[in-house]
């Protein structure tokens, strides 16, 4: 994957997750949940 690809994704996901600050710490516990906390 070429990097600024890579940089795109990165600056994409970031964007949506301060969109979703909120949701921020449900997602957080429900992946803690999922992976036994990372």
């Amino acid at each position: 994957m070429p990097k600024q690809t890579f940089q795109l994704i990165i600056r994409m996901v970031a964007k949506s997750a301060l969109l979703t600050l909120p949701c921020q710490t449900m997602l957080h516990d429900a992946l803690n949940d999922r992976f036994g906390g990372l």
